[in-house]
């Protein structure tokens, strides 16, 4: 059983860089996802819609889970509303 797997992770789960090492190009707060699983202890991730992979240590990082429900527009507490259009006379 490798490291991820002994941690619930699997490909495709989501990671929010929360404890970067210094020479990291990630900066903390980056979201990245599971590429790879190579049996280590620092697998590699790769941001959405870049090519590139980068092996982060699993210390270095928290999943995100999926289970909270995101609300939809409706149910948002946005508060922004359309302002009159006025014409020129």
């Amino acid at each position: 059983m490798t490291p991820c797997e002994k941690l619930g992770y699997k490909v495709g789960d989501e990671f929010e860089i929360t404890n970067p090492r210094k020479s990291k190009i990630e900066r903390k707060g980056a979201i990245v996802k599971l590429a790879y699983d190579d049996g280590t202890e620092s697998p590699f991730s790769q941001k959405k819609g870049e090519p590139w992979r980068w092996c982060h240590e699993l210390n270095e990082v928290t999943p995100i889970t999926n289970n909270q429900e995101q609300p939809t527009n409706d149910q948002s507490n946005h508060t922004h509303q359309r302002r009159p259009v006025r014409h020129r006379s």
